[in-house]
């Protein structure tokens, strides 16, 4: 299943790059990558750009956060014909087997239309972020331990950080609501 990466960067080219070189060292799969840069100083974007044979830069001329950033990006994602879409944060990584476990459980059942990882802190292994629930309170309740015995399991919305989308989502409910500049808009 052919996967485009979305990467959002703002003022922090060097951490995209690292993310970017992170993906590059994965050996059995090749997807394409679009960063998005969200008008960055000068001297962030001229390291974009002496990077930029590796990965799609697409350059906004004003910060759009991370809806409108992240839309510039699927849009492009979109037109490539890639079947689902990864959208990470340009200071997270994946490892190539959990991309694979991933697009195994999106492909396994068309039930499914957005799956995102367990979120684990790189130095201190605590766990970050397992989905959400309860989005119909005043307040989003991210899940800070995992469900006994269950590998795969329903939640409101995934973290923005890492979360992989089959490209049908996006061509039938349509991209992120760019009311919300940062932080809401995934579980919108």
């Amino acid at each position: 299943m052919q996967t485009g990466v979305v990467i959002l960067n703002w003022n922090a080219a060097k951490e995209t790059i690292i993310c970017i070189e992170s993906i590059k060292a994965w050996s059995s799969t090749s997807p394409n990558i679009y960063v998005v840069d969200n008008n960055s100083s000068k001297d962030d974007q001229d390291i974009l750009i002496a990077h930029r044979h590796k990965f799609n830069l697409i350059k906004n001329t004003v910060n759009k956060g991370f809806s409108g950033g992240n839309n510039i990006g699927i849009k492009a994602a979109l037109a490539d014909n890639n079947a689902a879409i990864l959208l990470l944060n340009n200071d997270a990584r994946m490892a190539e087997k959990d991309l694979y476990l991933l697009l195994n459980t999106l492909t396994s059942s068309r039930e499914i239309g957005v799956i995102g990882p367990v979120l684990y802190d790189y130095y201190t292994n605590e766990l970050q972020n397992a989905g959400g629930k309860d989005i119909g309170w005043n307040y989003i309740s991210h899940l800070t331990s995992l469900p006994e015995k269950e590998k795969v399991y329903d939640v409101d919305y995934v973290s923005g950080t890492a979360m992989l989308v089959r490209s049908e989502v996006f061509k039938t409910i349509g991209l992120f609501d760019e009311r919300y500049f940062f932080s809401g808009e995934v579980a919108d």
